[in-house]
C-alpha cells in the first residue's frame, strides 16, 4: 500500500510538473486526478490524456500542443513502467526489477488488467514457496 501510494504521489507530481512546462490550463488539477487515477490498472493513466486534451481543446490549441502533450504523456508512462513500478513495488517484497517487470507484462498480456493487478502478489507469492522448497532438506 505504502509503494502505491507513492507511485500515486510521485505521478500526479510527474504529470504537474509535465504538463505545467508546456502551458496546458488547469495543470495542477489534472496531475492531482493523474496520480490518482494511477491507482486503476491500464485505464487510470490514460485520465491525465484525456483531461490535458480536453483543456488544450477549449483553448483552441495548435496541434503541436496536442502532440508535445502527447510525447510527455508517454515519457511518464515509460517512467512509471520501466522505473517506478519495479522500484517501488519491489522493494518492499524482497523482490528484484527485472522479474517484477517480466510478471507485469506477463500477466498483462495473458489475464489483462486483472493479471497486471495479481502479478506482483501471485510472483511474492511464488518467491515464498520457492524460497522454502529450495532450503528445505532432501530426504
Amino acid at each position: 500500500m505504502r509503494g502505491q501510494f507513492l507511485l500515486c504521489l510521485i505521478l500526479a507530481v510527474l504529470y504537474g510538473l509535465a504538463f505545467w512546462s508546456i502551458h496546458v490550463p488547469y495543470w495542477y488539477v489534472i496531475g492531482i486526478l493523474g496520480g490518482g487515477a494511477a491507482i486503476i490498472p491500464r485505464i487510470g493513466s490514460l485520465v491525465p490524456l484525456g483531461l490535458a486534451v480536453l483543456a488544450l481543446a477549449f483553448t483552441d490549441a495548435a496541434i503541436k500542443s496536442y502532440l508535445i502533450a502527447l510525447g510527455a504523456w508517454l515519457l511518464i508512462q515509460c517512467i512509471e513502467f520501466f522505473v517506478l513500478i519495479p522500484r517501488l513495488i519491489s522493494r518492499p517484497l524482497g523482490l528484484k526489477e527485472l522479474p517484477v517487470l517480466a510478471a507485469l507484462l506477463l500477466g498483462s498480456l495473458v489475464f489483462g488488467p486483472l493479471g497486471l493487478l495479481f502479478a506482483i502478489p501471485v510472483l511474492a507469492i511464488g518467491l515464498v514457496f520457492w524460497r522454502h522448497f529450495r532450503r528445505r532438506p532432501a530426504r
